[in-house]
């Protein structure tokens, strides 16, 4: 992880935190991190491991098909990087 958090370009900022509310909506997804930061973004990507308050809260269930194993998911979006801006990347 901290090999791609260093790859980041300067110019987008990088936001580390715990997540203290969280929500979703068509259009626009929204954190609160404990520390009082406020992200807002179209696009919300969940990586919490074993944790399990954030994913409840969005209502994403978890399903272990095999212990142990890894699941990759990729996807790509029907718009352009600079359609985003810096702060797509937090």
């Amino acid at each position: 992880m901290n090999g791609l958090r260093g790859a980041l370009p300067p110019e987008i900022p990088l936001t580390v935190g715990k997540v203290a509310e969280i929500s979703t909506g068509p259009n626009w997804q929204r954190l609160v991190l404990t520390n009082g930061t406020i992200i807002a973004a179209r696009l919300l990507v969940v990586a919490t491991g074993y944790s399990e308050a954030v994913r409840r809260a969005i209502g994403v269930e978890r399903v272990e098909q095999s212990k142990a194993h890894s699941l990759a998911i990729e996807f790509d979006l029907a718009v352009s990087p600079q359609q985003f801006g810096p702060r797509s990347v937090t």
